[in-house]
């Protein structure tokens, strides 16, 4: 959801040619980085524990991983 958020943003600084609206894009995908490592990910681990981390082991923090099994 958060990496969708930044591309639109980033997507429509382009189309627009603003800068504002780039730098917007910055701003949230930096307050949604610092959300995610600070808040998100060690409410979770601490809510799921060892399921978490191995779920965190299995896929990418912000874009997915091709997995051993796909291919």
């Amino acid at each position: 959801m958060y990496v969708g958020a930044v591309l639109a943003l980033a997507g429509a600084a382009v189309f627009y040619v603003s800068l504002t609206l780039a730098c917007y894009a910055l701003a949230f995908f930096s307050v949604s980085y610092l959300f995610v490592v600070f808040y998100e990910e060690p409410t979770l681990r601490r809510t799921f524990g060892d399921e978490y981390a191995a779920y965190c082991n299995r896929v990418g923090r912000w874009l997915p991983r091709r997995s051993a099994a796909t291919g």
